[in-house]
């Protein structure tokens, strides 16, 4: 597989995906962007295509978002796609009546943190400042489950989602005597974007 500087743009396109570079085969003429095989695998097996339509290269992962909510981003799956190059996944299943689709790696935050804090603290996510304006900001994340591992991620005016996926932290809660909270910390944000935070999943497809 090649290796090769990863390039983040600022404004990048809608929906993208990426994983084995192909030679030329059917898989060359697939449409721009995302397409699938089969469309609706229901748990089953698939293929996730990825064509860089675009004039750029591109750093792109898949991510899927369950019926009942959320986003879930693979974090080890970051793929080069040159201009007009074709790459793929193979998912060897599916989670059923989800959508797939891509998301851009990105360069993150500048720094992360984990700490303990207070079991009264209010759960999810929040931000200081709440609208930056691409000035910088602190995204905090505060879990009050078991176990769940999380990272800061941005959605874009054109519809796409960039994700820090190196940035994961795993947080559990302590019950009554505390919480973990995940900070996520940003010297500079995309004035327009809506940051959020989503769950990484590490395992290779």
């Amino acid at each position: 597989m090649k290796q090769r500087a990863m390039v983040v743009l600022a404004a990048l396109l809608p929906g993208m995906l990426a994983l084995i570079v192909l030679s030329p085969s059917p898989a060359s003429a697939a449409p721009c962007w995302t397409s699938f095989n089969p469309t609706a695998p229901q748990g089953g097996s698939m293929v996730q295509y990825y064509r860089n339509c675009s004039p750029v290269v591109v750093s792109v992962t898949p991510y899927y978002k369950p019926s009942w909510g959320g986003i879930t981003v693979f974090t080890n799956e970051c793929q080069i796609a040159d201009p007009g190059e074709t790459i793929l996944w193979n998912h060897s299943s599916t989670v059923p009546d989800a959508n797939y689709s891509t998301a851009v790696c990105a360069s993150g935050p500048g720094s992360v943190g984990k700490y303990q804090v207070s079991s009264i603290t209010p759960c999810y996510t929040a931000f200081i400042p709440a609208a930056p304006r691409g000035g910088s900001m602190t995204q905090y994340y505060t879990y009050c489950g078991n176990a769940f591992e999380v990272v800061t991620s941005a959605w874009t005016d054109n519809g796409s989602l960039y994700v820090g996926t190196w940035a994961c932290q795993h947080l559990f809660s302590g019950g009554d005597s505390f919480k973990e909270e995940a900070r996520f910390n940003y010297w500079s944000t995309i004035p327009t974007a809506k940051y959020t935070t989503v769950r990484c999943d590490a395992k290779s497809l």
